[in-house]
């Protein structure tokens, strides 16, 4: 199993937006639904800075993930540019498996 972490900062006035989009039953959500081996998603906001999330996929592995990326990328990538104008600051902090 494997952990995609990324760190967000949403841009203040579309924060509603923003949460709803990434958040557990969002259209990203949606989309990994299509792929095999997705487990989920979870959205955890900064109690220190408001506006930052922590926003974490879990697949049962990382070979699932990039079969994903193969046979849904273009609509990984359209909804990706809809979703960049929700944030200030997007970074992959990495991989993670336990």
């Amino acid at each position: 199993m494997i952990k995609i972490v990324w760190v967000f900062v949403a841009r203040p006035e579309r924060v509603a937006e923003f949460e709803e989009r990434y958040g557990s039953q969002g259209d990203w959500a949606k989309l990994f639904r299509r792929g095999h081996g997705y487990r989920g998603t979870e959205m955890w906001g900064s109690v220190e800075s408001p506006g930052t999330y922590l926003v974490t996929d879990t697949w049962d592995s990382a070979e699932d993930f990039a079969r994903f990326k193969e046979r849904l990328g273009a609509e990984y990538a359209e909804l990706d540019r809809e979703c960049e104008a929700l944030t200030v600051e997007e970074r992959k902090v990495g991989v993670f498996t336990s």
